[in-house]
């Protein structure tokens, strides 16, 4: 058996999968009782609690997720790529189309976004401008490819695709030509991440047998193994400055966001919550990390699990809610990208 490379995202997929099946039981009792559709856009203005922490300084740039919608007469259900301000402000949705669009990458220069589309289970890769317009194919006829990362010079996305049956890390070039395997063998890479400078990816794989961080240079393929905790590592984001990659570990029997120096010293846990913390993301300036928070009790129904972005000073400090899912009228929002 091939070890599972990186699950967190995929878990939370599939449980999005699950939440807009029983969504749509309960749509089913609510229309025979009168009470149905719900609002088929969430709300754009903030309604973030006045209670809230503030964060430390004022992050610029904008935040894309992946929310998903719930379903209504006008909306079939779906995952769709959406914007946000870092401090919870105005909500805009980018996509809208029958499949499942997820995992937003920003560009260096924050003008196009790359994102993933899964349709009739084929997954394929595509780039759009900024505002949702202008979205490309750039996976051809391949059918497996998820996750894009763009290079620091714009030039190059790398990628996950299915190579003899394992999870493999690709490159190609921004406009789908030149595909090339970075990683190959017996061993599941996922999750790539580059470095400020190009020259290395990090990224999570089972090459011990235990799922770890580890670091590629980009050039000769090498690795170097970063995390060595018997517990699960995956998720690894490189700060702007190339000193640190946060990551998520359960080394302390949940899912927490963890810093780690790039010489694999002072692994120190920022979340430090019961609930499960997942995802993290670096704000261009470095100051802050967005991440998704598993929530309790989401929107269908106590007991059911809710997944919402956070933001919180690089320190771990002033943990806030932005996305605030229930208030929106939205199953859930994964996947967070900072850009500029």
């Amino acid at each position: 058996n091939v070890p599972a490379c990186g699950q967190g995202s995929e878990d939370i997929m599939l449980s999005s999968r699950l939440a807009l099946l029983l969504l749509g039981a309960a749509a089913m009792l609510l229309l025979a009782a009168g009470c149905w559709p719900p609002p088929a856009e969430p709300p754009s203005s903030n309604i973030i609690p006045p209670s809230a922490p503030s964060l430390t300084g004022s992050p610029g740039g904008r935040i894309a997720f992946t929310a998903t919608y719930p379903l209504t007469y006008s909306d079939n259900g779906h995952d769709d790529i959406c914007l946000i301000t870092p401090d919870g402000y105005d909500l805009v949705r980018l996509t809208n189309s029958p499949a499942f669009e997820r995992a937003p990458a920003w560009s260096p220069d924050g003008t196009r976004i790359a994102f993933e589309s899964l349709d009739k289970n084929v997954s394929r890769l595509f780039v759009m401008n900024a505002d949702g317009t202008g979205q490309a194919n750039i996976s051809g006829d391949n059918d497996a490819d998820r996750s894009p990362c763009w290079s620091p010079d714009g030039r190059t996305i790398a990628f996950v695709t299915r190579a003899d049956g394992r999870d493999q890390i690709w490159l190609m070039n921004a406009d789908g030509s030149g595909r090339a395997p970075l990683t190959q063998g017996p061993h599941s890479h996922c999750d790539p991440a580059w470095s400020p400078d190009g020259k290395f990816i990090a990224c999570t794989s089972t090459r011990n047998g235990n799922t770890d961080i580890y670091i590629v240079e980009v050039a000769t393929g090498k690795t170097r193994r970063l995390t060595t905790h018997p517990a699960k590592d995956t998720d690894p984001a490189w700060s702007p400055d190339g000193t640190r990659i946060a990551f998520v570990s359960e080394r302390d029997g949940n899912q927490e966001i963890y810093v780690i120096g790039v010489d694999g010293s002072s692994a120190t846990n920022l979340t430090n919550n019961p609930a499960s913390d997942r995802t993290p993301t670096w704000s261009p300036d470095g100051h802050h990390i967005a991440f998704v928070r598993v929530l309790s009790n989401g929107r269908l129904a106590p007991g059911m699990p809710s997944f919402d972005i956070f933001v919180m000073d690089a320190d771990g400090a002033n943990q806030r809610n932005i996305t605030n899912c229930q208030r929106r009228g939205l199953v859930s929002a994964t996947d967070p990208a900072w850009g500029r």
